[in-house]
Formats: structure tokens, C-alpha cells, sequence
């Protein structure tokens, strides 16, 4: 028989967030990019499998919940913990005219009237698990 009382405490946790414009443009401040969205929010097409044309981002919008167990092992001075997350993203996107977009430097120059490009982006699930020793 499992007695979690006689490790130590059990804490059961959770919770729900919504973050608005959490992706977003980057710089390392030495003129280059974070990741793959530069300071500009030019994304450039075939950057991401989905985006097969130049554009840029406007906004941004991901919603997530996610649970989690902490275990204390009294005897041994350390805490186990696992937690799950489940997030779901939503981007806007828009584009000149056929997508075409001249760049020098940080600035980005198209013609055309903008127009939104639709995308839908994969929900993403996030499992991992740990441990904490205190000594």
C-alpha cells in the first residue's frame, strides 16, 4: 500500500493563463534576431512550413492550462515533481500584394494593398518532471 502521507507532503497544483501579443519580434541587440522572428516582425516566406509567403506579425493571442504534482521525500531532503501544459496559439499575419517585400537592414518596403494571411498553428502539449534536492 502507497502511504504518501508517511514521504512527506503532497501539493496538487494547476492553473490557466492567457497571454496577448505573447509572440512576438526579437533583437539580441547586436542587430541580429531572436530566434526565427527578427526586431522587424518580418517573417520571411517558407520560415515556418505553414507561411509560404513574406509577411509580417500584428498580433497574437495563446491560451493554456496546465497541472502538476510535487511529492516531498522527507528522508531523502528533496522534492519530486511532473507537470503537464496544453497551450493553443493564434496568429495574425498580413502581406502586400502578392507577398513580395523588399529589405535593407531593419526596414522592409512592398507594394500592394495589405491583406491578412490565414494560418492556423498546431495546439502544443508539454510533459516534463523533475527533482529538487535541498541541502
Amino acid at each position: 500500500m502507497l502511504r504518501l502521507g508517511e514521504l512527506g507532503e503532497t501539493a496538487l497544483f494547476g492553473g490557466y493563463k492567457n497571454l496577448r501579443d505573447g509572440i512576438s519580434c526579437g533583437s539580441n541587440g547586436l542587430g541580429g534576431s531572436l530566434g526565427r522572428i527578427p526586431a522587424n516582425c518580418f517573417i520571411a516566406a517558407n520560415n515556418f512550413d505553414s507561411v509560404t509567403v513574406n509577411t509580417q506579425i500584428t498580433g497574437s493571442d495563446v491560451t493554456g492550462w496546465y497541472l502538476g504534482l510535487d511529492q516531498e521525500l522527507k528522508s531523502a531532503e528533496m522534492h519530486l515533481y511532473t507537470v503537464y501544459q496544453h497551450l493553443e496559439a493564434d496568429i495574425d499575419l498580413i502581406t502586400r500584394g502578392d507577398g513580395s517585400v523588399a529589405c535593407k537592414g531593419t526596414k522592409c518596403v512592398s507594394s500592394g494593398k495589405l491583406r491578412n494571411v490565414p494560418i492556423s498553428l498546431d495546439d502544443f502539449d508539454l510533459a516534463y518532471s523533475g527533482a529538487r534536492i535541498y541541502y
